[in-house]
């Protein structure tokens, strides 16, 4: 009897990795292929990766912003740079998934 059940669970696993690795293989042609398009692949972006940044280099950045108004930095501006940029990284990740918003 067991030897019975084992060789119908056998040919049922067998049968089914048979006619499954048709369906999940990567060879095959995609279903909706015009929704596809090389261009349209955005990046991975890794948001767990802290920046490691000189005052020099914000300054350098700061400089090149083309705004209507000035935008002078200091060691107190700089240190709100670095506090949510590196210690507070949540809060910034859900001021700009908001930004559409407001």
């Amino acid at each position: 009897m067991k030897t019975a059940l084992r060789r119908k669970i056998l040919f049922v696993f067998v049968a089914s990795s048979l006619f499954f690795s048709k369906a999940f293989s990567q060879e095959t042609q995609l279903v909706a292929p015009e929704l596809f398009s090389e261009e349209e692949v955005q990046p991975n972006y890794h948001y767990e990766y802290i920046p490691d940044f000189t005052y020099d280099q914000v300054k350098e950045r700061v400089e090149k912003m083309d705004t209507e108004m000035s935008f002078e930095l200091n060691d107190r501006i700089f240190s709100f740079i670095q506090y949510f940029t590196v210690r507070n990284r949540d809060y910034t990740k859900m001021i700009l998934a908001r930004k559409d918003l407001f």
